[in-house]
């Protein structure tokens, strides 16, 4: 069990306030994530789902799904709150009748990330987020303890509203469109296979450019940077199961050995070998970063 100390090291909580829309591409993270929107006029993609936010509107996230916000109508300042981090400190404080981070994984990837929160849910986890920060800013005596408690207490409450939330409450995202959601199923179920756009193009019957098009329409990004992002995901599972480097670089569908090192420690912070021994996480790469080490063959 971690102590104190390095338990509030791997958890970070920060409000952000952003007055020129960032340009951020399909991420992950090697900790998990709690987003609380407020304002800015976001939409959130995440794996297969859109969700238009609202104020009030909390995004969850497990370290294996990618997501990204867009910003189709715009609306003033872009402000959320942000909290990263690792399932191990969590994880040792749950029950055998509550799990702090049950809602974080038992669950369909990608589906149930979102929460709607009551003006008066709101004001409770605006009070837990702002004490988070100032305890950290003013970093008093004890201020470590309190810190922990406030965030356990954090858990605690998503949990509870994971728990008591109506189906409407948390299915408000919608799904891609056809004929790109059929596109985007199949490239889920066949990641190792060769997915190039002519070979798109040729199953579906759809103009390659028309494809590209349509897809950075939904979802403000790339369909290679999805792809990359998926087998990504598919090969840390596979480095979980058991697989060799080599052996998951190509059962994720990766044909380039050099270069699927090379992306996988620019995303995740770590090399695969690392990674598979079990490291603890470390430094995590920008959102710019991730973005800008996707190689630009077949982009669009």
């Amino acid at each position: 069990m971690l102590g104190i100390s390095q338990s509030v090291q791997l958890i970070s909580c920060e409000k952000k306030q952003s007055q020129s829309l960032p340009d951020l591409g399909f991420h992950l993270h090697n900790r998990y994530e709690i987003y609380l929107y407020l304002s800015g006029g976001a939409h959130y993609f995440v794996e297969q789902k859109k969700y238009v936010l609202e104020r009030g509107d909390m995004l969850i996230f497990n370290s294996r799904e990618i997501h990204k916000p867009t910003f189709p109508s715009p609306a003033g300042i872009y402000e959320r709150y942000v909290v990263h981090f690792d399932p191990a400190v969590a994880a040792p404080y749950s029950t055998p009748g509550f799990s702090l981070i049950g809602c974080f994984e038992n669950r369909t990837r990608g589906e149930k990330n979102l929460l709607r929160l009551g003006q008066k849910e709101l004001s409770r986890f605006l009070a837990l987020f702002d004490g988070m920060i100032s305890l950290r800013d003013e970093a008093a005596p004890g201020w470590e303890i309190l810190f922990l408690s406030r965030f356990l207490e954090l858990l605690v409450q998503i949990g509870t509203a994971y728990g008591t939330h109506s189906p409407s409450q948390q299915e408000a995202g919608y799904a891609l469109e056809p004929p790109l959601s059929e596109v985007v199923a199949y490239i889920n179920a066949h990641l190792q296979e060769d997915l190039r756009l002519e070979v798109l193009e040729k199953r579906f019957f759809i103009n390659k450019n028309y494809l590209c098009k349509l897809f950075r329409q939904q979802t403000g990004n790339t369909i290679h940077s999805y792809i990359q992002h998926k087998r990504l995901v598919r090969s840390q599972e596979l480095l979980l199961e058991g697989c060799s480097v080599t052996e998951a670089c190509h059962l994720a569908g990766f044909n380039d050995y050099s270069n699927f090192i090379r992306l996988f420690k620019r995303m995740t912070g770590q090399s695969p070998t690392r990674f598979r021994g079990g490291a603890v996480y470390e430094a995590q790469p920008t959102q710019e970063q991730q973005a800008s080490s996707l190689p630009d063959f077949y982009e669009c």
